[in-house]
């Protein structure tokens, strides 16, 4: 549930980003299914690479643009942080869940320390 969240925030965002409509925002979406953790580990890094693809294509415009989001009205830097904010609290999740089956280490990607 923690990557499925993840996948489609990042999909969501970037076509937020794209000026496509946003699908499936209400708060009973369904969750993304995965055949395995493989696949989990798959489809999040390709919406992140999705994500990182539509950033690329921003111009300094963008980021100052005002997005309709259904959160509010906010700045494209704004919407960008949101990503980066919803994988931190998720890597917290899954830190926290990990450290309550027995695990003392606090597990971070080595780019965020």
């Amino acid at each position: 549930e923690q990557a499925g969240e993840c996948v489609q925030v990042n999909r969501l965002i970037a076509s937020l980003l794209r000026g496509e409509a946003m699908q499936n925002q209400a708060s009973g979406r369904p969750t993304l299914a995965f055949a395995d953790a493989e696949d989990a580990q798959a489809q999040l890094i390709a919406s992140a690479q999705e994500l990182a693809e539509t950033m690329k294509g921003l111009s300094d415009g963008d980021l100052q643009k005002v997005y309709s989001h259904p959160r509010g009205e906010m700045r494209g830097e704004n919407v960008l942080m949101m990503c980066l904010r919803n994988m931190a609290y998720h890597a917290g999740q899954a830190n926290l869940i990990q450290m309550l089956g027995g695990d003392a280490e606090f597990h971070v990607p080595p780019t965020w320390r």
